[in-house]
């Protein structure tokens, strides 16, 4: 079997590899972008599986992730990659200035499809 991961990041690429490796499965890495709708993970996930599936016409995988702050209402969540590329660390450690409560998280949700049927989320 072969499933094509859509990322940029070639680190997912390569920790991929060595997780399907172990089950036969042969990953191709595609850098196709896709529209992010706005939403939660699985939201993300799902739409961008069944549209690059569409588009490619074969077995995807794609991954949603972000860093989910607790003090800020789980900010940035699925904003994680633009909030990085514009306020960086130092804007959200400012934001965090008031909050003693430094509890976050990252979440991650990965979207699998073929053409021919609906997205699955893990």
């Amino acid at each position: 079997m072969k499933i094509t991961f859509i990322t940029g990041n070639q680190h997912k690429v390569k920790e991929a590899k060595g997780i399907f490796d172990n089950f036969g499965i042969e990953l191709e890495h595609v850098d196709f972008g896709y529209p992010e709708i706005q939403g939660d993970l699985v939201d993300v996930a799902k739409f961008g599986a069944k549209h690059v599936a569409v588009r490619l016409g074969k077995p995807v995988i794609v991954e949603d992730a972000g860093i989910f702050i607790k003090s800020l209402k789980w900010f940035p969540g699925t904003y994680s990659s633009y909030v990085q590329d514009t306020l960086k660390n130092e804007g959200i450690l400012k934001l965090m200035s008031d909050n003693s409560d430094r509890f976050a998280e990252f979440r991650s949700a990965v979207g699998f499809c073929t053409p021919k049927t609906e997205p699955e989320i893990f």
